[in-house]
């Protein structure tokens, strides 16, 4: 089940997904070695690095499928490429019996590198929100089965008005705030505002 679940997918999106990463890969992070594989699957996160794994044979870079869709804004997939990378220099830290794989110094490499993340997940919440779930332990969202109901769905652009009222009403949902701000809503179905326009949800 865990190989098919890392099985590639023939990519949709309106860029190349590999360009993206090796874009980010020699402005950002020249320590980390050429090339860096990028697939989409289907597993959980909504992304993830595999730095290290005695079951594949290198490192690489995940998208999760509901992200591979021609109106997926650069911007996004340029941000989790960031986001991603940062694992491959920034390790994780033990506290306790909890590994921790965003120690403070990985939200620091994101806050010199990134500073379009809170717009980036704003686009996330906005578009995806029906399928992700929160996991404040990890500070990453988890891609639930109800993703097949976007896959073709359409998606705002990076651009849309919308998202600056998606922050003004629900400010920063980046995973690293999960801790700090519990009162915002971070699960399933939770509700993003309405703009005047037509809707591009069902």
């Amino acid at each position: 089940m865990r190989h098919h679940r890392f099985q590639p997918a023939f990519e949709r999106t309106s860029v190349s997904i590999a360009g993206v990463v090796e874009e980010v890969r020699a402005r950002w992070f020249p320590e980390v070695a050429a090339p860096v594989p990028v697939f989409f699957a289907t597993h959980d996160p909504l992304a993830c690095a595999i730095t290290h794994d005695r079951e594949l044979a290198f490192p690489a870079v995940y998208y999760h499928q509901v992200l591979n869709h021609p109106e997926t804004p650069v911007e996004v997939l340029r941000f989790i490429a960031k986001h991603e990378l940062i694992h491959f220099v920034v390790l994780p830290r033990q506290r306790g019996r909890f590994l921790d794989p965003h120690p403070p110094e990985f939200w620091e490499r994101e806050d010199e590198i990134a500073p379009e993340a809170r717009l980036a997940w704003a686009w996330i919440w906005a578009n995806l929100h029906t399928c992700l779930k929160s996991r404040a332990r990890l500070r990453s969202p988890k891609v639930t089965r109800a993703w097949h109901g976007l896959e073709f769905a359409s998606r705002l652009p990076w651009e849309a008005a919308e998202l600056q009222m998606y922050l003004q009403e629900a400010d920063d949902r980046s995973p690293r705030r999960w801790r700090r701000r519990k009162a915002v809503p971070l699960r399933r179905g939770a509700a993003r505002p309405q703009a005047r326009q037509a809707r591009l949800f069902a």
